[in-house]
Formats: structure tokens, C-alpha cells, sequence
């Protein structure tokens, strides 16, 4: 248990979710206003550049249709959520 009260996988779970959503940037070669208009569109919510950008960082939460959309955009496989 970390000082929060979480095991230390669960605590790390965001940023490595936030590393993935990296990697798919750099996979597909898209910028991250790329990313937010095709997310935009496609779940039909607003987000800008600077949702993405928090996503990356691991300061947003990335939802489950967040990520299945990323990865359908991107063509990269996101880690399974177990």
C-alpha cells in the first residue's frame, strides 16, 4: 500500500495508461490535435488539444471509450485492462 491507500500497481496504473496513449500518438504519427478532432468527432464530446495533452501527462482519466477509440484511430493495441 502506497501513502494514499492503494496497492503500488493500482497507483501506477494512470501513468502507464498515460504512457500508452504516447506510444499510439507516435505509432500512428498524429499529433495530438489530431487526436482530440478525431475524438471530438467520433464520440461526439468536446476534446481539445489540451484533454490529449492530459491524457498523455496522466492528469485525465482515460475511459473505456476513450481508449477503445484511440486504439481504432491509431492501429496500436492497448493493454488490456485486467
Amino acid at each position: 500500500m502506497n501513502s494514499q491507500g492503494r496497492d503500488d500497481d493500482e497507483a501506477q496504473a494512470p501513468v502507464a495508461m498515460s504512457g500508452c496513449v504516447a506510444e499510439a500518438l507516435t505509432f500512428a504519427n498524429i499529433t495530438q490535435v489530431d487526436m482530440a478532432r478525431h475524438l471530438t468527432e467520433s464520440l461526439q464530446r468536446g476534446i481539445d488539444r489540451a484533454a490529449v495533452n492530459k491524457l498523455v501527462s496522466g492528469k485525465r482519466h482515460l475511459a473505456a471509450d476513450d481508449m477503445f477509440e484511440i486504439a481504432r484511430l491509431t492501429g496500436f493495441a492497448l493493454p488490456q485492462i485486467q
